[in-house]
């Protein structure tokens, strides 16, 4: 299957990789965990819309009942005798 070559071949490529993960082991953790969350986004949105995405064709419209703040004044000042 494989030849002594390509053994040698592999095994100095996972030497090789060993190095690199134990120099820069916190950014390859860190872009793994952005590709595992992306991954993630993505499977959810694959079951919410389905594959090929079907859209909601509604336009779901926000009630837009902003209610503005009453702002009372507090504000009580004490009265000062004249000097």
């Amino acid at each position: 299957m494989y030849g002594l070559s390509s053994i040698k071949t592999l095994s100095c490529l996972w030497a090789v990789c060993r190095q690199v993960y134990s120099k820069h082991k916190r950014e390859i953790e860190v872009l793994l965990f952005d590709v595992q969350a992306c991954s993630d986004k993505l499977l959810r949105e694959m079951e919410d819309f389905g594959c090929p995405p079907v859209f909601p064709t509604e336009v779901v419209q926000k009630k837009e009942e902003k209610e503005e703040p009453t702002i009372k004044d507090k504000a009580k000042g004490k009265k000062v005798n004249g000097l």
